[in-house]
């Protein structure tokens, strides 16, 4: 989906899950999606697009739903891992790669008790 049309307002947001047939679109203003509402009947026409601006009830629902899923995430269990445990490079394994060395034959730093 894109709502990169040159006579519309750029988008803040999109929340949409993937598969589903109807989502929200949040704009950076209400004058930025009071344009894109005046042009609801190119898009319907182009796109098969159904648009209505949010208000009253329904737009309260929308941002207590935005706050539950925000709170869900927030609260959600994660494992904390800590060094070496989280995978990835260091920044000495990316310095060296970018030298141009193969992982497999990365040089090594040693060190000599002397």
């Amino acid at each position: 989906m894109s709502l990169n049309h040159p006579h519309l307002s750029p988008v803040a947001y999109v929340d949409i899950l993937e598969g589903d047939g109807e989502g929200h679109v949040r704009f950076l203003t209400p004058e930025d999606a009071q344009v894109v509402s005046d042009a609801r009947a190119e898009l319907q026409k182009e796109h098969s697009w159904k648009l209505e601006i949010l208000s009253g009830d329904h737009e309260q629902r929308y941002w207590q739903k935005i706050l539950v899923d925000r709170q869900v995430k927030l609260n959600r269990p994660r494992e904390k891992k800590r060094g070496t445990e989280k995978g990835g490079w260091s920044l000495s394994q990316h310095l060296r790669a970018k030298a141009g060395y193969t992982l497999d034959k990365l040089p090594v730093h040693r060190r000599a008790d002397i």
